[in-house]
């Protein structure tokens, strides 16, 4: 088995921004049979029980990055808003 490395963390965060039908995955199924089907298409070099922490982890720091990154723009339209009044 390979060891994880930038270039495969880079193809995950790229595969958790693209939508599911555009050839993604969710970041937000982190259930036992999706990480499975994930393995299957993207990394079958992988083991499930060394590879399933890892994507639980990086799709967790995803979601929150994304809520973060919501939060932040939510505020400054918020503020764009306000000072307009």
């Amino acid at each position: 088995m390979t060891k994880w490395n930038k270039q495969k963390d880079k193809l995950l965060l790229e595969l958790f921004s693209k939508s599911i039908s555009g050839g993604g995955v969710s970041s937000t199924d982190i259930g036992k049979e999706a990480i499975k089907e994930v393995i299957r298409k993207f990394f079958p070099e992988r083991e499930y029980n060394s590879f399933a922490p890892l994507f639980r982890r990086k799709a967790r720091e995803f979601n929150l990055a994304q809520s973060l990154e919501g939060a932040r723009k939510e505020k400054e339209n918020n503020n764009q808003t306000n000072r307009g009044k």
